[in-house]
C-alpha cells in the first residue's frame, strides 16, 4: 500500500532529526562556587540594623493599634452597675 512507505519514511526522518545532538557533560568544580568578598561583619551589621528597624516598627504599630482599639471601642466585659446598688430578686 501507499501509506506504509510514507509512514516509514516519516518515522525515519523523525528519528534522524536529533541524531547529531549529543548532550555536553557539565563538570562542576569548587571554582564555580561563589566566593566571599569583603567583610562579613559589615554586611551582617547592616542586615541586623534593617531587621531591628522592622521589629521596632512592628512593635510600635501593634502598640498604637491596641491603644486605638482600647480608647475608641467600648468593650462590655462586665455587667453595668445597678442604680440602686443591690438587686432584690424577691420582689416581683
Amino acid at each position: 500500500m501507499l501509506t506504509k512507505p510514507i509512514l516509514q519514511r516519516a518515522v525515519k526522518q523523525v528519528g534522524q532529526r536529533f541524531k547529531s545532538y549529543k548532550p555536553v557533560p557539565i563538570k562542576n568544580t569548587y571554582n564555580d562556587l561563589p566566593q566571599p568578598c569583603g567583610s562579613w561583619e559589615t554586611n551582617y551589621k547592616a542586615q541586623q540594623r534593617k531587621y531591628n528597624l522592622y521589629l521596632l516598627t512592628g512593635i510600635g504599630w501593634t502598640m498604637f493599634s491596641i491603644l486605638m482599639l482600647k480608647t475608641n471601642i467600648f468593650f462590655n466585659y462586665s455587667p453595668p452597675d445597678c442604680p440602686s446598688g443591690k438587686i432584690d430578686y424577691s420582689k416581683k
